[in-house]
């Protein structure tokens, strides 16, 4: 497992580099004394949560789904933008001390700065105190989610890194010399129609050794991660199980449900492999069965069909809609009681939601603070209730998480 705990402050430690300017500090705090206050100021649940999966099920186990929100849009398939507003009128936050924001530009930016929050300088001479060092780097394209959902659970110990798939971008190579010591594995995940071979010339050239994860498919290049994961060490007892696509007209519904879960997977090394919607691909099919792994289905059945239900052990996390199915990952897979005391916030509606909740699963894991969603102006009554008086990492500039929705969770907690 990797070392947790990354501290609530935001800001590039001292490598001796300037931080990036699009990296809001809100807070020089502990996390735990922060989460500790968190903690003690949020009031009890009302109603009991489902279990926590503990360990794998038996053939027949199913898990039961959170009660439906009544506020909330319906059960069959996430809509385009949550219906409901607010249940109060955004107000200015009044203890900015336990929120932070990372607010790029863009989502390939935005997981230089948070690769920059995690670990040190690769250089000993710069590197910070504070931090600890990057075992690797996971290397996905920018324009699709499957590769790198399925690579987030490798980003628990090296950053998760976005790049164009023909040519490696500027920003990424020069993250990957700061983080990365000369001879360091950089995964690259898909194959060359994902990430080029000039961008594996490219990973090779700045002195690394680029070791390419790739199958025919999406589903197989999620086996291929699976596989290199339990090389290194994590169980085949369980993976979750996750749609490989979505439909045309409603394209970020494709992550939706899973998104969460790749914070997880950062957390535990949990697998996650890909499958179609309909049925379970034979290849995954084979897969569990040759490790005798128990899946766990992410999502309801317009993820991923009851076909997927009859597969031996499995067992299904989901909520009536994408907010809700966060807030099911947090509790049942993280065994977390709502409200939790620390979140990661992302825009679950926006179509670079994945990117940027994928690239900041490893500081989710980190810092013990489940993926959650929200609208970009709107916050979902099931992420108000789980998110109560809890330290909030945004991730993502006020176009997709407003500071209307930042000030509605904030005033939620009647301590601050």
């Amino acid at each position: 497992q990797h070392n947790r705990g990354v501290g609530l402050g935001f800001a590039a430690r001292a490598h001796n580099v300037a931080p990036p300017k699009s990296l809001i500090r809100l807070a020089k705090l502990d996390l735990q004394a922060l989460v500790d206050e968190a903690a003690a100021a949020r009031a009890p649940p009302t109603a009991a949560h489902p279990p926590a999966i503990t360990a794998p099920p038996p053939p027949s186990g199913g898990g039961a789904p959170p009660a439906p929100a009544p506020t909330q849009e319906p059960t069959t398939e996430p809509t385009e933008e949550p219906e409901e507003p607010p249940t109060a009128p955004p107000t200015e936050p009044t203890s900015p001390d336990s929120v932070e924001r990372v607010d790029d530009p863009s989502p390939l930016v935005a997981a230089t700065s948070i690769s920059r929050i995690r670990f040190t300088d690769a250089d000993a001479t710069r590197a910070a105190a504070d931090g600890r060092p990057a075992q690797h780097a996971v290397l996905v394209r920018d324009d699709a989610f499957a590769d790198a959902l399925a690579g987030a659970s490798l980003s628990g110990e090296g950053p998760l890194l976005l790049t164009d798939g023909t040519t490696l971008s500027t920003e990424t190579a020069e993250e990957l010399r700061r983080v990365l010591p000369a001879g360091a594995t950089v995964y690259l995940l898909g194959g060359i129609g994902a990430l080029s071979v000039e961008v594996e010339d490219r990973v090779t050239e700045l002195g690394y050794l680029p070791v390419r994860l790739a199958g025919a498919t999406r589903v197989e290049t999620s086996i291929a991660v699976a596989d290199e994961l339990l090389r290194r060490g994590s169980s085949p007892a369980r993976v979750m199980l996750a749609r490989a696509d979505g439909p045309a007209d409603n394209p970020t519904a494709a992550w939706a449900d899973a998104v969460s879960g790749g914070a997880h997977g950062a957390r535990t090394g949990t697998p996650v492999l890909l499958t179609p919607s309909a049925t379970p691909h034979p290849a995954v099919v084979d897969w569990l069965a040759d490790h005798g792994a128990a899946p766990v289905l992410l999502g309801g059945t317009a993820a991923l069909s009851d076909a997927h239900d009859e597969l031996a052990g499995a067992t299904r996390v989901e909520g009536p809609d994408r907010a809700s199915t966060a807030i099911a990952v947090g509790e049942r897979l993280w065994g977390v009681a709502s409200p939790f005391a620390a979140v990661t916030v992302i825009g679950g509606w926006d179509v670079d939601g994945w990117a940027r909740g994928l690239a900041a699963a490893g500081l989710a894991a980190d810092n013990d603070a489940p993926l959650v969603l929200v609208g970009d102006d709107v916050l979902p009554a099931s992420t108000a209730a789980a998110t109560r008086c809890a330290t909030l990492f945004l991730v993502g500039g006020t176009d997709t998480i407003s500071a209307g929705v930042e000030a509605s969770m904030r005033e939620a907690c009647p301590t601050q």
